[in-house]
């Protein structure tokens, strides 16, 4: 039976991250990525990057979506769940993009005098995080680790159930049939599975 395209389903959420990580998943293999995806733990242990980048990736991801009166990325696990399609599905082209962008940015903070981005303050981290975007994202830029990373973590926080559910408004399909519904003024938008984020 197809899916329904129009409604989200963790299914549809894997295949379409699998696919951002230049991959492809078949029918057998969605349990077992459920499964994985369901028990990452804040204390599990990374299974590609190693311990320091995975910490960077971790600080990074807080600093990108942070926790403010909902959960952020990190609530959502979204470092693991990065660090998952990389172990398991990503092409070694892309695995060794992560790698070296990751290696980039540790370059860059030791220039700007800290010992690591770990190790880096908050405001180090930050200026340093706003160079990549700000290169990622200018007109002709080549090189598309960050802007893609970004990606990963806007799609791996609001497919997760605290993304969709605590920091967007989501609403069950099919559900309740409202024909005329009061907008709210608490600037929260509607999740939307059919986003793909410019992946």
């Amino acid at each position: 039976m197809a899916e329904n395209p129009t409604r989200l389903t963790r299914r549809s959420a894997l295949k379409a991250a699998v696919a951002l990580v230049g991959g492809t998943l078949a029918a057998t293999e969605l349990g077992l990525l459920s499964k994985s995806v369901a028990a990452m733990t804040d204390d599990s242990a990374p299974r590609f990057l190693s311990q320091d980048q995975f910490l960077a990736l971790q600080q990074i991801v807080d600093l990108i979506i942070p926790e403010t009166d909902t959960p952020g990325a990190l609530d959502a696990n979204v470092h693991h769940f990065i660090d998952l399609m990389l172990a398991e599905w990503a092409s070694p082209e892309r695995q060794a993009r992560y790698v070296g962008g990751l290696e980039d940015i540790e370059v860059r903070a030791r220039k700007a005098g800290a010992d690591s981005f770990s190790a880096s303050t908050t405001p180090q981290q930050i200026d340093l995080l706003h160079s990549l975007d700000k290169e990622a994202f200018a007109k002709d830029s080549k090189d598309i680790f960050f802007s893609e990373l970004k990606k990963m973590v806007l799609f791996g926080y609001y497919s997760s159930e605290p993304g969709a559910t605590l920091e967007l408004r989501y609403q069950r399909i099919p559900g309740d049939y409202l024909p005329c519904v009061p907008l709210e003024d608490d600037s929260r938008a509607w999740f939307w599975n059919g986003y793909s984020y410019g992946l």
